[in-house]
């Protein structure tokens, strides 16, 4: 069912997004939507609530540990959406380098001013080894960028074949000559 849904909202998306973030065709846009998904989804509340390995953290606060990623979450994607939209709207003034950097530093102040005032968890035990929790917390990093980036291949891959199909092209065969 998650699949169902994620694979949904990624073609609405793609699909508002082909031909309206600028010049690109499928394969690219898909890259670009998959590059965006990993930051906002995932990186920007990462880095704000990192994962930690099992058994870490009190089961007692897991229901507002869970809360803050989630709002973490949906902070990132709306402001995300947000910047796209300002980066839009500025680049008849400045051009599109400079409203892409306008955008993207408005993006990151606010997600600043988010970890700012949004409370800190921190339940790691002083004990925990740092190696393990480093490990542990760049293996949860590697798995979003290997999905993600496995996404973008396979969804850019099969959009631009659905989109852009290739002719087709003579087999070669000689066809006998009518008498």
């Amino acid at each position: 069912v998650y699949g169902v849904a994620f694979g949904g909202i990624a073609a609405l998306a793609f699909c508002f997004a082909l031909g309206r973030v600028g010049r690109f065709g499928p394969r690219a846009t898909a890259l670009l939507l998959s590059g965006a998904a990993l930051l906002a989804v995932y990186v920007v509340p990462f880095l704000k609530y990192p994962a930690n390995p099992p058994s870490v953290g009190e089961p007692d606060t897991i229901g507002k540990r869970t809360t803050l990623y989630f709002l973490m979450m949906v902070l990132s994607v709306l402001l995300a959406v947000a910047a796209t939209l300002l980066g839009k709207r500025l680049a008849p003034g400045l051009g599109n380098w400079w409203a892409t950097v306008v955008a993207s530093a408005a993006f990151a102040v606010v997600i600043g001013l988010a970890y700012e005032f949004l409370p800190v968890v921190n339940e790691v035990p002083d004990h925990f080894p740092a190696t393990l929790l480093w490990r542990f917390r760049l293996s949860a990093l590697a798995i979003q960028a290997v999905l993600w980036g496995g996404f973008a291949l396979a969804f850019g891959e099969l959009a631009e074949r659905l989109l852009n199909p290739r002719p087709v092209t003579d087999t070669g065969r000689a066809v006998p000559a009518a008498r």
